[in-house]
């Protein structure tokens, strides 16, 4: 059980401690026990974990975001080789011609020998396995296996090994499918153009052995608090929440002490159909840097506000990275980095937006081991009076590709949080008592239309069921929590999570330098173990970020994912009109009912729910949850004009909690209390 004290304790210990800095701004990151198998002292290589490269040609050279399947944690579930000898610059081949590209013909004796496999995943039912696929590329003389998605847009998964798995001694990797894409456009490029050598890759589990190498690695940087957020919100003299500070973990890689090295951050704004200009240009220096201490977060000495925005000004803002040292660094494709955020009309994005489709990025997908679960990003609010319209989010499932079952439901909340309201203390912890429901966005899927990895739309109703009527208020913290759904025992359902960008550095760099602790993505503690159920641990608090947990899909444990972001959108609505619904396609329930009563309350022993229709429902679902969202219980009735739902309420502990009803896919919710 992880009780939120304790929880507390390590999460400030892992932001406040550290060695003793070289300056104000230079300071170690710090090991809060065992991540991924390595012990706490090689918590630096462990951060960054194993690192796939495109080294060749330069148009598509980078980190690329990937799945192993063994990173040497010694889970059960583990197959292929460990990547313990670093690949470097080696050249990257397919199937010839004539053979399957997807592996499940094998590839001729020798045809990759000392070369990387690069192959598809191939479709739901490919007649063969992961470990078949690695089997054949080792066969053929392979040092190690890429695999690629197959379904666009969408990224890497879990691999499972089958009955061929305990035979392959390569390393497997699994990219996706915009990567791949991209990779294997070039790669046919060079072919065509008589160079079968064009695309090389380097895969190193830390550095490349040379002497001066210094570098930046995915989600090594300081993003901004957001992605996306309105840019009424942007007024110069922004809130805590919408200062910039720049920074990022800088990874010594070489074999020799860097003297002199700084990182440099260059802020720039490009209004929407203009031209860029420079906002801060800021740096961060460290006198000495040996290659013994491996990683050191360096972070420019002053947050700094966003100039102000005229009224209906959208633009983008891009923040650039440098790092270098007195020495010539003799690897240099990973001494720059940027990102990009972005300023809105009425959207509030903490991972990345996908503009051309108009939906959150989703690379990879997410779960607790099938246990139900809340995550959700918190978005703040400097200026309020807009209303909490709709959110957005993308569903994976393990039934594989295809419809949604029916009858799957999720609920997507929207809070209030209030630190320290409640009788709980001010800390920055979110803790049970601190949120207030104010609304819910729920998705009922059809079994037909809502198709596995889609991107769905869900409308914010309040209490009543009523649309654009949940007014957001100034200088407020609002978490966007969306709960995963249980639909029988073998169905598990994963959150679709932006995959690249990273909220951890952020948080660090406010915590250690500032004092300013920052939510990016909560997560109740206990859902992602998969061994502690919500309703055990009512005394937990919600997680900053995900830093140092491990994920699982299709049982395979995701430990060289770092700041998994759940990507849950909200659309605002800037001018409300509450005199009618029908501006977003929602009919109000409170015309469904005649009466909804909740008694009593406060609740000692039990706690009723007593509902009139005024026409039968074919389905109405009765769930208690939490004050973070947890759900307590659910029972669903059928055939229903007039109905009474009786739960117990002596082993709940006391606090708040909500009794929703689903009528038909309508939901309408009233809070009580549970008092001892």
């Amino acid at each position: 059980m992880i009780q939120f004290d304790t929880l507390k304790k390590l999460f400030l210990g892992s932001l406040i401690l550290g060695a003793s800095a070289v300056n104000a701004q230079t300071a170690h990151p710090i090991a809060t026990g065992t991540v991924g198998g390595a012990a706490v002292n090689n918590w630096y290589k462990d951060y960054v974990g194993t690192r796939l490269e495109v080294t060749k040609p330069a148009v598509i050279a980078g980190d690329k975001v990937f799945t192993i399947s063994n990173d040497n944690s010694g889970g059960t579930s583990q197959w292929g080789g460990p990547l313990i000898t670093p690949l470097v610059n080696d050249t990257v081949v397919m199937a010839p011609a004539g053979y399957d590209s997807c592996g499940c013909s094998g590839f001729p004796v020798g045809s990759m020998t000392g070369k990387i496999a690069l192959i598809w995943r191939g479709p739901i039912g490919s007649p063969c396995e992961f470990g078949y696929k690695a089997l054949a590329a080792q066969n053929a003389g392979a040092v190690a296996c890429v695999l690629i998605n197959e379904y666009a847009g969408q990224g890497p998964i879990g691999m499972a090994g089958g009955t061929s798995g305990a035979s392959v001694v390569i390393p497997v990797f699994m990219i996706g499918n915009l990567d791949g894409v991209a990779i294997v456009n070039q790669y046919k490029d060079s072919l065509a153009a008589g160079n079968p050598n064009g695309v090389t890759m380097t895969i190193t589990p830390w550095g490349l052995g040379n002497i001066d190498d210094l570098g930046l690695f995915t989600g090594s940087i300081a993003n901004w608090h957001n992605s996306c957020v309105p840019s009424n919100q942007i007024n110069g003299t922004n809130p805590i929440a919408y200062k910039g500070l720049n920074g990022a973990f800088v990874a010594n890689f070489g074999t020799s002490t860097a003297a002199n090295v700084k990182l440099k951050a260059t802020t720039s704004f490009t209004p929407t159909g203009s031209s860029a200009t420079v906002i801060v240009r800021d740096s961060v220096s460290l006198t000495s840097f040996p290659a013994i201490d491996s990683i050191y977060a360096m972070y420019c000495p002053n947050e700094y506000n966003l100039p102000e925005l005229t009224a209906g000004t959208t633009g983008r803002y891009d923040v650039t990275y440098n790092v270098s040292s007195d020495a010539v660094d003799q690897y240099t494709g990973d001494n720059s980095a940027s990102y990009s955020f972005f300023a809105t009309d009425s959207l509030y994005c903490k991972g990345r937006f996908d503009f051309v489709n108009n939906r959150p990025f989703v690379s990879l997908y997410t779960s607790a081991s099938g246990t139900p679960y809340i995550w959700g990003p918190t978005y703040y609010v400097a200026k309020g009076g807009a209303s909490a319209e709709r959110v957005q989010f993308s569903l994976s499932c393990s039934t594989g590709q295809g419809p949604i079952p029916a009858g799957t439901e999720v609920n997507v909340y929207v809070f209030k949080w209030v630190d320290g309201s409640n009788g709980q203390p001010v800390d920055s912890f979110m803790e049970n008592g601190e949120l207030q429901l104010l609304g819910l966005a729920k998705k009922r899927f059809n079994g037909t239309t809502d198709s596995v990895d889609g991107y769905f739309t869900a409308y914010v109703t309040d209490s009543l069921g009523d649309s654009a009527t949940i007014f957001l208020q100034d200088n407020s913290w609002y978490y966007i929590g969306a709960e995963m759904p249980s639909v029988g025992t073998s169905t598990v359902f994963y959150m679709g999570c932006d995959g690249t960008s990273d909220a951890y550095p952020r948080t660090y760099g406010r915590s250690h330098f500032h004092n300013i602790y920052e939510y990016s993505t909560p997560v109740w503690a206990g859902d992602r173990s998969g061994t502690n159920s919500q309703i055990d641990n009512p005394g937990s608090a919600m997680m900053h970020c995900q830093f140092g947990r491990s994920a699982y899909v299709d049982s395979v444990v995701f430990d060289s994912q770092r700041g998994l972001i759940a990507n849950v959108p909200l659309w605002v609505n800037n001018h409300p009109d509450t005199s009618h619904h029908t501006n977003i396609g929602i009919k109000a329930v409170s015309n469904v009912y005649s009466k909804f009563e909740v008694f009593p309350n406060p609740a000692s022993e039990f706690v009723n729910a007593s509902l009139d229709l005024f026409a039968t429902a074919n389905l109405v679902t009765f769930s208690i949850v939490d004050a973070n969202g947890r759900t307590v219980a659910k029972e669903v009735h059928t055939n229903v004009k007039n109905d009474t739902y009786k739960y117990a309420t002596t082993t709940m502990a006391a606090g708040n909690y909500y009794l929703m009803v689903n009528v038909d896919g309508r939901s309408i919710f009233k809070k009580f209390t549970v008092i001892k």
